[in-house]
């Protein structure tokens, strides 16, 4: 599918980039335009008529960033070159180029073109009176929304304690509280805030039916997804992004490790500590490297990688979901599918001298985790890219006097 330029006057839509701001762009809020197609950070090169170009590119629901670093003969050396863009209906309608943070000789007529260039990738060419003859730039999303039919299906009985992946914190609740008898530990509520994004992290606790027991002995953490504001992030429908419980089973309870274990290799696959499951939901193998079986997801994404444009199949990508700080967190390796972690181990009860099991379990979705990293980069790039368009037009963005 070819995204073409409207045949429209060059920075005509000065207009629809000051209606965006005026709309709460500015604000670090993520507008409701977001295009799974274009929106993210991208990166690519193309080559030509003597001369090289590398390219990135910052786009969020019609507002984007264009850079170029140009070398070659055609431009006379090296040149680093920044415009603005606007895009309607992901198409570029308007390039701007940002005097004081580009080179004096670079093109002002770019007239940029954006192909959907398959597998999750953009192809960019140029055909302005100012620019070589180059071959379209192939585009590779560093970071951004996952699109619609490439996100991954999750596994059959992916949950914890029958709260799963996705489900909203209403629903979540009415089983963890209502059912299962775990009740908010409010004093451990966490709060992870950026520019136009919070999230909460929260902690559920049970105190099992023995006297000694401890409501720290049985925990349930779920990080959920953020929002642009407090109050949506505290709001019923926003979705488990990731859980983990850590259960430190009572001596009397009678459980044993093999019990425990056997009852983990049923639930979610039979493996060492880290069972993954690629992006139709299926169990992938392990690799076993001199008698050791190798949990990182590399060998098991490896035809997802190789899809968007990694050589091999070796290139990782890893971020950190919402309180990176905590225990509770993993690496995200986003074109993998999603994963279930347990650690089965034993301690020593003082009072009883008999080893009982301790489980440490953690399941998330690699989509989601990267749904709430790329809500955290829009929210910042979305506020920039605002500011810098009204720099760029001072008279459109400035308050009109009432007379």
């Amino acid at each position: 599918m070819i995204l073409r330029p409207k045949p429209v006057a060059h920075r005509r839509s000065r207009a629809f980039a000051t209606a965006l701001v005026a709309g709460g762009l500015a604000l670090g809020v993520v507008p409701a335009g977001a295009s799974p197609l274009t929106d993210g950070l991208w990166q690519g090169e193309t080559e030509g008529d003597r001369a090289k170009v590398k390219v990135r590119a910052s786009i969020v629901s019609g507002l984007g960033e264009l850079t170029l670093e140009a070398s070659g003969r055609t431009f006379k050396g090296t040149l680093r070159c920044r415009y603005l863009l606007t895009l309607e209906d992901d198409q570029i309608t308007e390039t701007l180029r940002r005097e004081n943070l580009s080179s004096a000789d670079c093109p002002n007529d770019l007239d940029p073109a954006l192909a959907d260039a398959g597998s999750g990738t953009l192809a960019l060419s140029f055909a302005g009176e100012d620019m070589p003859a180059l071959e379209p730039a192939k585009l590779f999303r560093r970071i951004g929304p996952v699109p619609p039919l490439r996100r991954a299906i999750l596994p059959e009985g992916l949950d914890v304690l029958g709260a799963s992946l996705g489900a909203t914190r209403a629903a979540v609740e009415a089983i963890l509280i209502d059912e299962r008898g775990y009740a908010p530990q409010d004093d451990r509520l966490r709060r992870v805030e950026d520019e136009g994004y919070v999230a909460e992290i929260v902690h559920y606790g049970r105190k099992p039916e023995f006297e000694d027991a401890n409501v720290a002995d049985d925990l349930v953490v779920i990080a959920y997804e953020g929002a642009a504001d407090a109050a949506g992030a505290a709001l019923p429908e926003a979705r488990a992004v990731s859980i983990r419980r850590r259960w430190v089973t009572h001596p009397e309870a009678g459980i044993t490790l093999e019990a425990l274990s056997s009852a983990v290799d049923a639930k979610y696959g039979a493996g060492e500590i880290t069972r993954f499951y690629d992006r139709m939901g299926e169990q992938a193998g392990g690799m076993v490297k001199e008698g050791r079986l190798l949990t990182r997801p590399r060998p098991y994404c490896r035809t997802a990688m190789e899809d968007a444009g990694r050589e091999g199949g070796v290139y990782e990508q890893k971020v950190s979901i919402p309180g990176q700080q905590s225990k509770f967190t993993t690496g995200v390796f986003a074109l993998c599918g999603s994963f279930a972690s347990a650690v089965v181990s034993e301690k020593l009860s003082s009072k009883t001298g008999l080893k009982h099991p301790v489980l440490d379990l953690h399941i998330a979705s690699y989509d989601m985790m990267n749904d709430e990293i790329w809500k955290r980069v829009a929210a910042r790039l979305s506020a920039d890219l605002a500011a810098g368009m009204a720099r760029e037009n001072p008279g459109k963005s400035a308050a009109k006097p009432e007379l």
